[in-house]
């Protein structure tokens, strides 16, 4: 079975996807549990990695896809 998508909700993906391709950064971290990366952390680290996950998050919200709720 396939699934089905209105022609809003295809339209909505592909731009999502769009917007993805040219906004994601990269991943450069094994897929491994994140607290087990933070653990291996300095302080300097963890301020530099703080500071990337707030840009993304702002990233996001500049262009109204993400939100506090």
């Amino acid at each position: 079975m396939e699934p089905y998508d209105s022609p809003a909700e295809a339209a909505f993906r592909a731009e999502a996807r769009t917007w993805l391709t040219a906004n994601a950064p990269p991943h450069s971290l094994p897929p491994i549990a994140p607290s087990a990366i933070v653990a291996e952390w300095d302080a300097e680290r963890e301020q530099v990695e703080f500071e990337r996950a707030v840009a993304w998050q702002r990233t996001k919200f500049d262009a109204g896809w993400a939100g506090v709720a």
